[in-house]
């Protein structure tokens, strides 16, 4: 049986920062376990056409919840390519 983490995860979360350009701030813990709030959470967003995302906040991403973004961006009109991405771990 897995080890229960130490602490639990902190909730995926996301706003929108309309100020000198779009900035989409993207906070928490993005993992498949939580696709429904982070789906939730970018729903409630009316997404400009050109914006930057910033992901310092982010404590954990897995490629589930990277495709999730992904997917509600190019639903939202948005061109992935143009997405500037900031605060990110290499």
């Amino acid at each position: 049986m897995p080890a229960e983490p130490a602490h639990p995860a902190t909730p995926p979360g996301a706003r929108l920062d309309n100020g000198a350009g779009a900035v989409l701030h993207l906070s928490g813990a993005w993992r498949l376990g939580a696709l429904p709030a982070i789906v939730d959470a970018l729903e409630a967003l009316s997404l400009p056409p050109h914006l930057s995302v910033d992901g310092n906040a982010v404590t954990e991403i897995d490629t589930a919840a990277a495709l999730a973004l992904l997917d509600h961006l190019q639903r939202s009109g948005i061109d992935a390519s143009t997405v500037e991405l900031s605060g990110f771990a290499p």
